[in-house]
């Protein structure tokens, strides 16, 4: 699967709970792609809360 498709959506690895996100050296080259590291970042705080 390709990393865009795995963003969005709260994952679990063997019972460990993960968000998928960019690589920061990634988001240094593409500042373009910080809002979805931001986005990212928002849906793992609001899984935390549940």
């Amino acid at each position: 699967a390709t990393l865009a498709s795995l963003r969005g959506t709260p994952h679990n690895y063997q019972g460990i709970p993960l968000i998928v996100t960019y690589h920061p050296s990634y988001l240094l080259r593409s500042p373009m792609e910080k809002a979805k590291a931001w986005q990212d970042l928002c849906l793992a705080v609001e899984s935390l809360k549940k």
